[in-house]
């Protein structure tokens, strides 16, 4: 009677995983992959140090260095946010231009002086950053935003 059982159990098993395997057939065929568009892509490498993407991008598709996205903010801005010095590197190397500046009028250096991120200051100053807005260790942005709080 035990060998029935199991028997069974096992037909039972089959036809369900069978259907099962039909039932996902279907679902197979439709699979789609979504695909984003280059310049998102791009900056979303950008804030997570992606170099290879970032390079990929750069090199294969035509990507806008120089414009911002619907944040107001440019790839090398962003980079630059975040410490991303290789990406930082590779856009400058790349032709995005360094004295560039946001929808709020902060340049790439401004942010990295900002956030602390001074591999990729020193860096943006050594490839011709303008130094000018920076006082003390931080941006007039800053300083005025600072004087406005007191």
């Amino acid at each position: 009677m035990k060998a029935m059982d199991d028997s069974r159990l096992t037909q039972l098993r089959f036809e369900r995983e069978q259907k099962n395997e039909i039932d996902k057939e279907p679902l197979l065929r439709r699979k789609r992959s979504a695909s984003l568009d280059a310049d998102i892509q791009l900056n979303w490498a950008v804030s997570h140090n992606d170099v290879a993407t970032v390079k990929s991008l750069v090199e294969r598709e035509h990507v806008k260095l120089n414009e911002a996205g619907v944040d107001g903010m440019l790839p090398l801005h962003r980079a630059a946010s975040t410490g991303s010095l290789e990406c930082v590197k590779l856009l400058v190397q790349k032709g995005a231009k360094i004295n560039v500046y946001d929808s709020n009028g902060i340049s790439p250096l401004d942010v990295a002086v900002a956030e602390g991120e001074f591999e990729c200051a020193l860096y943006l100053i050594n490839s011709g950053a303008d130094i000018n807005n920076i006082r003390d260790g931080f941006t007039d942005i800053q300083t005025s935003s600072n004087q406005k709080r007191r």
